[in-house]
């Protein structure tokens, strides 16, 4: 295998890391994901890219990221149940103090 071709490292808890940090602080964590280049792309679980994508889509709208908004547009985009549906989203609000 390539070092192009190697897979990215993965880790559940760092990536919801992430996640939680985007729900705490939307502006400046999203701000930092751009700048580092952070894309959908780079999570390895299906659930987080989704929430990820999905995240960044209501931040970039100027949309408050909270609980409804954020499980309003997974649900119309028919991915919430894909990401574990509103437990999961509650999950991520209390996965980082």
């Amino acid at each position: 295998m390539s070092e192009t071709q190697r897979a990215f490292p993965q880790c559940a808890n760092s990536e919801k890391g992430v996640l939680a940090s985007l729900l705490l602080a939307p502006i400046e964590s999203r701000y930092i994901c751009a700048e580092k280049g952070v894309k959908a792309e780079h999570f390895y679980l299906p659930a987080h890219q989704i929430l990820f994508g999905a995240m960044v889509g209501v931040i970039d709208d100027a949309k408050p990221l909270e609980f409804i908004t954020l499980a309003t547009a997974l649900s119309d985009a028919g991915q919430l149940e894909r990401i574990g549906g509103p437990a999961y989203i509650n999950e991520l609000f209390t996965f980082l103090p």
